[in-house]
């Protein structure tokens, strides 16, 4: 079926008076830039303006919300409407390139659209001439101009003053103990001492480190010995190592009376 297209409006008014379009599409709406309205359904859009090519005008359409059955359907149902339809088709809708005549009435669109954006721009240039006019009334800076170039470099200036002798160096005598930090001896770096660090050999210098300290069991003889386990119970020594009380009076056969720890 031939339709005559001379408007966005007339192609929303072919598509809602389809009655397959119309049960699977719940909103379709003329607008300035074709994007299909948010709804609960599918929802569709054909832009205002259309495209002019010579004496065909390009109307666009976007269809969403839509199943990959429906996205068959109304693929189908718009060919029959429109002939020289040209379909692109996603995952949830599709959008599509209907070429018309280019009619009087698209025509005085497309002109009442290009003197709308000419006025609006001579509005802006109007409103930017007033600004600058202002500015220069009063008396604001205007903006900075671009930096030159940087200029040859100056001569070199005169010497400074001498600074002030430092101290004297080593004269290569023994140093004396009161007078010697242990820093100057050579190969040592000791920059934080603290309490328990001695002096050992790293492979390139003398350096600091801390040497755990050992101390010796009060009763004397043997090296260093451990404290018992802090468990509330009695301990006694055996083979070098702590033992339960009990466990060393099991041990050796006590059976002659009770023995009460506590």
């Amino acid at each position: 079926m031939a339709v005559r297209i001379s408007s966005a409006e007339s192609i929303r008014r072919i598509i809602s008076s389809d009655a397959l379009l119309s049960a699977i599409i719940d909103i379709f709406v003329v607008n300035n830039d074709g994007k299909p309205p948010v709804a609960l359904g599918a929802s569709g859009a054909v832009k205002y303006l259309p495209i002019a090519n010579d004496a065909d005008a390009i109307w666009s359409i976007k269809i969403i919300g839509l199943s990959q059955e429906e996205i068959r359907e109304v693929s189908f149902a718009l060919k029959a409407l429109f002939p020289t339809i040209d379909i692109i088709t996603s995952l949830s809708g599709l959008e599509g390139k209907i070429i018309s005549l280019l009619t009087p009435e698209s025509k005085q669109l497309i002109e009442e659209e290009r003197k709308k954006k000419e006025e609006e721009a001579r509005l802006a240039a109007f409103e930017n001439a007033i600004q600058y006019a202002r500015s220069l009334k009063n008396g604001l800076d205007g903006r900075d101009g671009i930096a030159g170039e940087a200029g040859p470099q100056g001569e070199k200036g005169d010497r400074g003053e001498p600074g002030p002798p430092g101290r004297d160096g080593k004269d290569g005598r023994d140093l004396l103990a009161t007078d010697a930090e242990l820093n100057d001896l050579k190969d040592v770096f000791v920059p934080d001492p603290g309490v328990g660090h001695v002096l050992m050999w790293d492979g390139a210098s003398w350096v600091s480190r801390y040497l755990p300290q050992v101390y010796k069991y009060a009763g004397g003889g043997g090296g260093g010995i451990s404290e018992p386990p802090d468990d509330g119970n009695f301990y006694v020594r055996r083979n070098g190592e702590w033992i339960n009380l009990l466990d060393a009076i099991s041990a050796i056969n006590l059976d002659a009376g009770n023995f009460d720890p506590s």
